[in-house]
């Protein structure tokens, strides 16, 4: 790309400069015979002025300037030379001249300017002037070097600034052909850097938005294997009770219907967990608080009640609905409460409450000890104890726009769901 952009650019200045310099060479010969016979012209019409009427029928000599370079002679109306410097007999130039016309030619060799001579309006005789043609070639041919040199400079100052420029332009396009080739080789984390040249930095801008945008939906589907199946460990786990106890059971009929609810939950968690994984929630609509907290009762209540343990659910009077998508929302508590059930003993609360800036919601587990908030750190699927759904829950609520913060610490931890009603 350097090469063909200097090629290029080189192209375009010698066609720029031949076009001016040809045209301004042939205007500078022109010129420069042009000065040369208005010199000559000069000098024939002051030895015009000299030569007496009557010259050509008297014995009086006659006498011309000298030119420094310049021949001059005085010829009659007989075409013969009466005096200075020429031809004998009158060549086509003094011919003209004679005819009453001034006149310049180039013989090949000089440079000859011929004027009549008049008296009473009559043409008594003419006057060639004639200097030689190579002084007047060579300072032509001069002024021509000098501006081939001048040229010759500006082709090369112009091949040094393309250098400059083609390399300026070519190192971020590998930049960018780099960048594109390390993304096409899976990694991600390939970044094109500036160059502050505006149509390759929106290049650049654009890959670098989509390396991060295939970075993060590379690392959510790597997540959405753990993530799925911490989420699916509880309701399945349900759900094999409840068909071992039917499968126990004299009358199964009950525990039958428990396992197809368990198998709806079960189907519900799934859908909503692809949802979460695709990253297409929908847009955002106002969720009103007390059916999710039905929901929520419905899910855990025998579970709980099983151990011995009190699922209560209040609900503040006039309470704004948050904006945020149900399969977010529904994940969230289910993690929360799950997060109590496997982890505390007593009672779990939930409780929907108004504040400043939008809802709260907050799960007291009582009866565990959490001390800090490394408890949302992601840790190995292969870990015990928590470690992928605090992680989770936590993540899905700020992509909510709201945020899951651990509020009480100690041997009754609460959780507090913080989500924006507008």
């Amino acid at each position: 790309m350097t090469r063909r952009t200097l090629a290029v650019i080189v192209s375009v200045v010698v066609v720029a400069v031949a076009l001016f310099a040809l045209p301004l060479a042939f205007e500078v010969a022109r010129l420069d015979r042009s000065q040369a016979v208005l010199v000559l012209e000069r000098d024939a019409s002051r030895a015009a002025l000299q030569v007496p009427d009557n010259f050509a029928t008297t014995d009086d000599p006659v006498e011309l300037p000298t030119g420094q370079t310049a021949s001059i002679g005085l010829y009659r109306p007989d075409t013969g030379l009466h005096v200075g410097d020429g031809p004998a007999t009158a060549d086509p130039a003094t011919r003209a001249a004679l005819a009453g016309q001034a006149i310049d030619i180039d013989t090949g060799s000089a440079l000859v300017v011929a004027v009549p001579v008049t008296a009473n309006e009559r043409i008594i005789g003419a006057i060639r002037v004639a200097t030689p043609i190579g002084p007047i070639r060579a300072g032509t041919v001069t002024t021509w070097l000098a501006m081939a040199a001048l040229a010759a400079l500006a082709v090369a100052v112009a091949a040094g600034i393309g250098w400059r420029l083609a390399r300026r332009l070519a190192a971020p396009v590998g930049h960018l052909v780099d960048a594109a080739t390390r993304l096409g080789k899976g990694d991600f984390t390939s970044r094109a850097p500036p160059s502050d040249i505006p149509e390759l930095d929106q290049a650049a801008a654009a890959l670098n938005d989509t390396a991060q945008r295939l970075e993060q939906l590379l690392a959510r589907e790597r997540a959405f294997s753990a993530d799925a199946s911490h989420q699916l460990a509880t309701p399945l786990t349900r759900l094999r009770l409840s068909l071992e106890l039917a499968q126990d059971a004299t009358d199964p009929r009950a525990h039958l219907d428990t396992a197809l609810h368990q198998a709806d939950l079960l189907e519900r968690t799934i859908d909503d967990l692809l949802t979460l994984a695709r990253d297409d929630h929908g847009p955002r609509q106002p969720l009103p608080i007390q059916p999710l907290f039905d929901r929520l009762r419905t899910t855990w209540h025998g579970a709980l009640a099983a151990q011995g343990r009190p699922l209560r659910i209040t609900v503040d009077p006039d309470l704004p609905d948050p904006v945020i998508s149900a399969a977010a929302a529904e994940q969230i508590l289910q993690v929360l409460v799950d997060n109590a059930a496997t982890h505390g003993r007593g009672p779990v609360h939930a409780h929907a409450r108004a504040t400043t800036s939008g809802v709260a919601i907050d799960i007291t587990n009582t009866t565990s000890r959490i001390l800090d908030d490394t408890v949302f750190q992601r840790r190995s699927p292969q870990a015990a104890g928590s470690g992928i759904g605090l992680a989770l829950a936590r993540s899905l609520a700020e992509a909510e726009g709201g945020r899951l913060v651990l509020t009480t610490p100690g041997p009754d931890p609460t959780f507090t769901l913080l989500l924006p009603t507008d």
